[in-house]
């Protein structure tokens, strides 16, 4: 087995340990009947947004495909970020999503680093918003584990604005190590970010906003089906630090690192523990754990697409 295999499995193992861990410790299992009581109307609300969530990503998509030359239609737009979602989501900081941009060069010609690029607007944005938003932490009060977190948030958004800014310089460095090892061929494409007209990137950035703003909503509401009439805003920030905890984790979708956080920092909120973990993998149940199952279905298409000669 190799050694970044290895890796991911033990990540894996220790998000599932650290869940389980939470489920006991918290006494849900103790307190079974809150789920009797749950508004099973708001719930379906909250999956219908989940759904609402996944068109607008795949409109995204499609829009970013379109800007850079390329016309897919929402059949195949659909199915190419469906396919990549169980890919993106078993990996540490989501870097298989990558299959995304393979999919696209292999199936519809599309440059490969057309397709990185597309990826990168979205993650960048995605993690922008998540930071801009986590910063209100400031506005509900500030303790110490949560200074540290925006600290490490800081350094990589930091970070990714300025490989950003010089990317083609470093991309060209980088073509030029891989064809004097001869891992790339002179004849290669060249390793160069196409960055998009601003107009273009802010109507991407709003798409990602929009998509961001309809998780908070659903985990808003999922809150309310359990009784709990919070601030949307401070789940909000709970939400975009827990996401941030769990990406900083490099454990596969954050596996039991942003259960345990969001359930936590409900809990500093005044909710019981066993409130907040049901709350917790209720929400993650029709969000993050459904979106991988149905990725999952496509994953073997993915695959197949990514490995495809285009005809």
């Amino acid at each position: 087995m190799e050694k970044k295999s290895l890796i991911f499995y033990l990540l894996l193992v220790a998000g599932f340990f650290i869940l389980i861990y939470l489920i006991i410790s918290s006494k849900i299992l103790d307190n079974l009947d809150i789920f009797n009581h749950v508004n099973f109307f708001l719930l379906l609300i909250a999956f219908s947004l989940t759904l609402l969530n996944i068109v607008v990503k795949i409109f995204r998509w499609r829009y970013l495909c379109k800007i850079y030359g390329t016309e897919i239609d929402y059949n195949d737009a659909g199915r190419i970020v469906v396919g990549g979602f169980f890919v993106s989501g078993i990996t540490p900081a989501k870097v298989g999503d990558i299959i995304k941009a393979y999919i696209m060069k292999k199936k519809f010609s599309l440059p490969l680093m057309d397709g990185v690029a597309s990826i990168l607007y979205e993650r960048v944005f995605e993690l922008l918003l998540l930071f801009l938003v986590s910063l209100g932490v400031f506005y509900v009060g500030l303790s110490a584990k949560n200074y540290i977190i925006i600290q490490m948030a800081t350094f990589i958004v930091i970070f990714i604005g300025i490989a950003y800014i010089f990317s083609d310089r470093i991309l060209n460095l980088a073509q030029k190590f891989l064809m004097r090892t001869k891992i790339l061929s002179a004849g290669c494409e060249d390793l160069k970010i196409r960055k998009i007209p601003p107009v273009n990137a802010l109507e991407v950035f709003s798409l990602t906003g929009l998509a961001l703003g309809l998780e908070f909503i659903r985990f808003w509401i999922v809150v309310l089906a359990f009784g709990f009439d919070m601030n949307i805003i401070h789940l909000s920030i709970f939400f975009s630090l827990a996401v941030l905890i769990g990406l900083l984790s490099q454990i596969p979708i954050g596996i039991g690192v942003v259960e345990g956080s969001l359930a936590v920092f409900l809990t500093d909120a005044g909710l019981p523990g066993y409130y907040a973990m049901g709350i917790v993998l209720v929400d993650r149940i029709i969000s993050m754990y459904f979106v991988m199952g149905i990725g999952l279905i496509y994953y073997k298409w993915a695959l197949k697409a990514a490995m495809e000669e285009p005809g």
